[in-house]
C-alpha cells in the first residue's frame, strides 16, 4: 500500500452555504486536483458556496509555476469555482505566497474573491459567518481529528471515511 502523505476533509454546511476544506500533511498538484474533484462530486457541494480553507498544517510540495495549471484545471471543470468568497487560513509565509499566486491566477477569470488570513476569526467574519463561528470551529476541530480522505503522493485516494 502507498504511503499516506496528506489527510484532508471537505465539509459542506449546506444551511450556511459554506464549504470547509481542511488539509494536513504534504500537498502537491495531483493531490490538490484529486481533492477538488472529490469535493465537487459531493451532492451537497455548490461552487457558489463560500469556501474556508485550513492550510495551517500543510507543507506545499509544488512549484509556484504549477499554480496557474491548477487554476486552469479548476476553472475548466466548470463545477468547482463559482461566484463566492474564499478565505484561506495559513500559518507561515510560504503558504501565504502560494495562496497569493493562486489568487492572481483565478481572480481575473472567475468571480471568486480570495482573502488570506492567519487565524480563523477574521476569516469567518470576512465570510459573513460570525454568527455561526462556534459551529464552524467545532467542525474544523472535529475533522482535523477525524479526516475523511487519506491521499498518496500521486493523488490516489487510499482511504475514505464518512
Amino acid at each position: 500500500m502507498s504511503e499516506v502523505i496528506l489527510k484532508s476533509s471537505s465539509i459542506v454546511l449546506e444551511k450556511h452555504k459554506l464549504v470547509i476544506d481542511i488539509f494536513e500533511g504534504v500537498v502537491n498538484l495531483p493531490i490538490f486536483k484529486a481533492h477538488k474533484l472529490k469535493q465537487a462530486a459531493d451532492k451537497l457541494f455548490s461552487p457558489d458556496y463560500s469556501l474556508l480553507s485550513d492550510f495551517n498544517r500543510i507543507t506545499v510540495d509544488m512549484l509556484l509555476e504549477e499554480l496557474p495549471e491548477y487554476a486552469n484545471f479548476v476553472i475548466a471543470q466548470g463545477n468547482i469555482v463559482g461566484k463566492r468568497k474564499s478565505a484561506v487560513v495559513t500559518s507561515n509565509p510560504h503558504q501565504m505566497i502560494y495562496a497569493q499566486v493562486y489568487d492572481k491566477s483565478v481572480r481575473d477569470i472567475t468571480s471568486q474573491t480570495i482573502q488570506i488570513f492567519t487565524s480563523f476569526n477574521p476569516a469567518i467574519e470576512f465570510l459573513d459567518m460570525k454568527d455561526f463561528k462556534d459551529e464552524i470551529l467545532d467542525a474544523i476541530n472535529y475533522y482535523r481529528e477525524n479526516p475523511r480522505f487519506y491521499w498518496s503522493a500521486d493523488g490516489t485516494l487510499l482511504v475514505e471515511k464518512f
